[in-house]
């Protein structure tokens, strides 16, 4: 598509406990995505981003959940002559209050810049 890539990936995970099937899985949502957009520019690389998954359980006996979330992101770089390459950007962009495990949130909105050297 010219100057944009994209990129997704989704999982579906059907687990169950044979042994005893009253058992939930933990920590495994069922349906998992991810989904990116690039814009090359020259030696400039501008992304977006978003990973989503849906509820989970947090105990084996069904009786504790972490919702299900959705979270954006986006990050520019530039790539210099040698392969160094700079980039910076945001995760959780809304600053979305979401759990892996109930009771324990994640870290809300994010900065960062990172470097990356070929060896």
């Amino acid at each position: 598509m010219g100057n944009w890539e994209l990129s997704s990936s989704y999982t579906y995970l059907d687990r169950e406990s044979r042994s005893n099937p009253a058992l939930r899985p933990i920590d495994t949502p069922r349906h998992n995505l991810f989904a990116a957009a690039s814009l090359n520019l020259d030696a400039w690389r501008h992304t977006a981003s978003m990973e989503a998954a849906s509820r989970r359980y947090n105990l084996s006996d069904g009786s504790q959940m972490s919702a299900g979330y959705a979270v954006y992101n986006l990050k520019s770089g530039y790539r210099f002559s040698n392969d160094v390459r700079i980039e910076a950007g945001v995760r959780n962009l809304f600053d979305r209050l979401y759990e892996y495990s109930e009771g324990y949130p994640e870290m809300g909105r994010s900065y960062f810049v990172q470097f990356n050297v070929p060896l």
